[in-house]
């Protein structure tokens, strides 16, 4: 029986059967394996959030009689969604707890001697499942060497082991005691794999598979050993292991999105462009160099003080882009740099200093969740006097600017605002220190600061260097809805000279821009010329499929209803199988948007219900935010009207305070629902928001907000008055090409005119409606199951 269909069943058992304790579980299990293979499923399935344990107060700790329970999600999508519990059953296939990786390697060294190479050959054999990379065999004997269960005889790298008589006790516990015994040193564990696995993941480097990508990269690198507790949101990318100009970047990151119901993000270069390209290091090195000339730290010869500052060197030549270094030596780098932590000595405030200097270095060459684990584990110690502190001021600075700029690659904003808090008060104004001041006051909402202290950073940077604040300034005006400066700005970018990365980017961004002022024609050449360039570059799927989408997007302004179906669909399947699930989620409910329009509203909620399933809330606020909207506009139209309300309330809690496109939107559907619950005070208070800020480019919005106003002037019986705003926003919807929302305008308008008794001017609008219910032809769409 494969692993991912025996905790299947396990899960089908507590589904039917309830809450169970351990032993409980192992009783029903009998017949589907080993106890200690049970045991290691619930422990993976308790880990990956499938169950919850329910403690009880006077006894804490973990027994046999320790009762276990489907998660309330768990239970749900076993009744609603069997078919995504398989899916994500089959991706953990290959995890297994540490202490179950441990408990093997032992049962093959019952009662014999072995070496390295005959364990790897003998847990393969034994154990094929378990995949069993070299980090993880060295990682689990390194940790029952430590804890002495095991013992070796032997030169290093030709020792030979054997069970302790501490380990051949443990063959006479209870499987459940085996789990407790060896649970308890998972932390040892962890730091010797990760260990191992940062040294491997840069020799092994080539063998990753290039075709994979998402969101991050896996905690835990080769792909023969997925240990991610999420893996779908890891990415397998060859260009992701060192930073080096040659290798370029994917950002795959939505940052917002546009739109009342076709809701599209730009793409952001976090993952291009690095803040630290405007970060000279030329102090730290010479602090560095200062240091090492006063301190002799023990471990540390004079080569490696030299190649320390050929390093520092060489990734200073890096920045400048006049490093001539081939990825080899980049990784030949980092390995030196790895293996000189072990050499480290000196256990005073020099050797705490050192492993910082040599983390901060290391961070500059290796992706930024490996960075930040690496960087928490050798944190500044404070100097002991004041003769210490310039060594202190400037690495520490060196260090919190590294450990801030991978926070924010890693979308992890308020640990990125804490460390940014601490970098604050040790740097002056250079110009990497301001381009993360700026990205971070835009992410707190306050827009205009940082603006100014974009372009204050474009004064202090030659040509080439202006992209990174010229792009992020464009970022900051475009999230504002200030689509002319946004527009400007990338412009700008696309001048002084791109990347092929960064070029599609731009160009993709710039398409969003023309299909939110109405330029559907022009979004829609951009969108297709970023499709083609991006598809002929395998590694550039993910460019790809997103601005398939943005060209979705234009089919629905267009009201071309097939076309868009069938451009949602292939993304929504490309972006499935390739886990790009973001995308996916958007897909999914933009293809409720269409649903929705086509009166098909039951389909429509059952695309948004998918696509709340793809994201999470807590780490795709963003995309949640879109969906709850689009979900509470179609409760609206249901008349679910307390659904309607708690969907769009809790949308624009996630929506942010910066992103005022996005809330704008979710304003204009809660108008719409207070308007027809019969608040008219309120629906007329949120409109005249909107309006408040129609300064911006978002004319959608505005357009909205005058046939909200228009229909409640309608319902007061202030027809005139209800007219001349219906007109403002037949105008707006006209100038922008959207032809489906100017139905109910003519709809308003018609019914306003009648009430006037303008029987020319009511029969001009009931023409204009039905002319153009003829022209948009709503269609049959395909049935909804993918």
């Amino acid at each position: 029986m494969q692993v991912s269909e025996r905790r299947k069943k396990i899960l089908e058992i507590l589904d039917k059967k309830g809450s169970l304790s351990y032993k409980e579980i192992l009783d029903e299990t009998c017949t589907l394996g080993d106890p200690i293979d049970i045991l290691s499923d619930l422990d993976i399935l308790a880990s990956s959030e499938f169950l919850q344990s329910i403690r009880d107060d006077k006894k804490p700790k973990l027994t046999p009689e320790t009762v276990l329970e489907l998660r309330p999600k768990t239970e749900k999508q076993m009744k609603d969604d069997p078919l995504r519990i398989n899916s994500q059953l089959k991706e953990l296939e290959h995890e297994f707890p540490s202490w179950y990786s441990e408990w093997n390697i032992l049962s093959v060294l019952e009662n014999q001697k072995m070496g390295f190479e005959e364990i790897l050959n003998a847990v393969n054999n034994r154990f094929p499942h378990m995949g069993w990379p070299l980090s993880l065999i060295e990682a689990s004997l390194k940790t029952l060497k430590k804890y002495f269960y095991i013992s070796a005889t032997g030169k290093n790298g030709s020792e030979r082991y054997t069970l302790s008589s501490k380990g051949k006790e443990l063959f006479e516990r209870s499987p459940f005691d085996r789990f407790l015994c060896l649970g308890k040193f998972k932390d040892g564990f962890a730091f010797e794999f990760r260990r191992s696995e940062d040294l491997n993941l840069v020799i092994n480097y080539e063998k990753l598979d290039q075709s994979r990508s998402s969101k991050k990269i896996t905690r835990y690198i080769k792909p023969e050993y997925k240990r991610s507790a999420k893996r779908n949101e890891t990415r397998y990318a060859h260009e992701d292991l060192i930073k080096v100009p040659e290798i370029n970047k994917i950002g795959n990151v939505y940052l917002d999105y546009l739109g009342r119901y076709v809701k599209l993000s730009p793409m952001t270069m976090n993952e291009i462009m690095r803040m630290s390209d405007c970060h000279n290091i030329q102090e730290f090195k010479e602090t560095i160099a200062q240091f090492l000339e006063e301190y002799k730290i023990s471990g540390v010869k004079r080569d490696d003080k030299l190649r320390i500052e050929l390093i520092l060197h060489d990734l200073e030549q890096r920045k400048q882009g006049l490093s001539l270094r081939s990825p080899e030596e980049w990784i030949d780098h980092i390995m030196f740099l790895m293996h000189h932590f072990q050499n480290v000595k000196s256990k005073g405030w020099e050797g705490g200093i050192y492993r910082c200097i040599i983390a901060c270095t290391l961070s500059h060459l290796l992706p930024p969740d490996i960075s930040v684990k690496i960087l928490l584990d050798y944190s500044p110690p404070l100097a002991p006097s004041s003769e210490q502190n310039h060594y202190y001021s400037i690495i520490a600075r060196e260090y919190y600017f590294n450990l801030t700029e991978a926070y924010l690659s890693l979308e992890e904003d308020e640990e990125a605002f804490q460390t940014f808090e601490i970098l604050e008060s040790l740097s002056q104004e250079f110009p990497g220190f301001l381009i993360i001041k700026g990205i971070i006051e835009m992410k707190k909402g306050n827009m205009r600061e940082a603006i100014d202290i974009f372009e204050k950073t474009l004064e202090m940077l030659q040509r080439k260097e202006k992209i990174i604040p010229l792009f992020q300034a464009g970022l900051t005006n475009y999230q504002r809805g200030d689509f002319k400066e946004a527009k400007k700005a990338w412009e700008k970018c696309l001048n002084l000279g791109c990347t092929i990365d960064e070029e599609i980017i731009l160009r993709h961004n710039l398409a969003n821009i023309y299909r939110m002022s109405g330029k559907l024609e022009e979004a829609r050449k951009f969108y297709k010329d970023c499709i083609v360039f991006a598809g002929r570059f395998p590694e550039k799927g993910e460019f790809r499929v997103r601005s398939s989408f943005g060209l979705a997007k234009v089919f629905i302004d267009l009201c071309l209803w097939e076309a868009a179906e069938k451009e949602l669909r292939q993304t929504i399947h490309e972006c499935t199988e390739k886990e790009f699930l973001q995308v996916a989620a958007i897909a999914k409910t933009n293809l409720g948007v269409l649903s929705y329009r086509m009166g098909r509203y039951d389909e429509a909620l059952a695309c948004h219900a998918e696509a709340l399933n793809l994201v999470d809330k807590k780490h795709n606020s963003q995309e949640y935010s879109i969906i709850l909207s689009n979900l509470g506009d179609t409760f609206r139209k249901l008349k679910r009207m307390s659904e309607a309300m708690a969907a769009l309330k809790e949308a624009l809690e996630l929506s942010g305070s910066g992103n005022m496109t996005e809330i704008q939107s979710i304003e204009v559907s809660l108008a719409d629902l207070f308007v027809d619950i019969g608040n008219l005070d309120e629906g007329w208070k949120l409109s005249h928001s909107v309006l408040m800020e129609r300064w911006l480019d978002n004319r959608r919005s505005e357009a909205e907000a005058r046939r909200i106003q228009g229909k409640i002037l309608l319902r007061k019986n202030e027809f005139q008055e209800a007219k001349k705003s219906l007109k403002e926003s037949e105008e707006i919807l006209g100038e922008l090409n959207l032809k489906y929302e100017l139905l109910e305008v003519f709809e308003l308008l018609e019914a306003c005119c009648k009430s006037l008794k303008n029987e020319m001017e009511e029969a001009h609008y009931r023409d204009m409606r039905e002319v153009l219910t003829q022209r948009i032809e709503f269609p049959i769409m395909n049935s909804y199951s993918e």
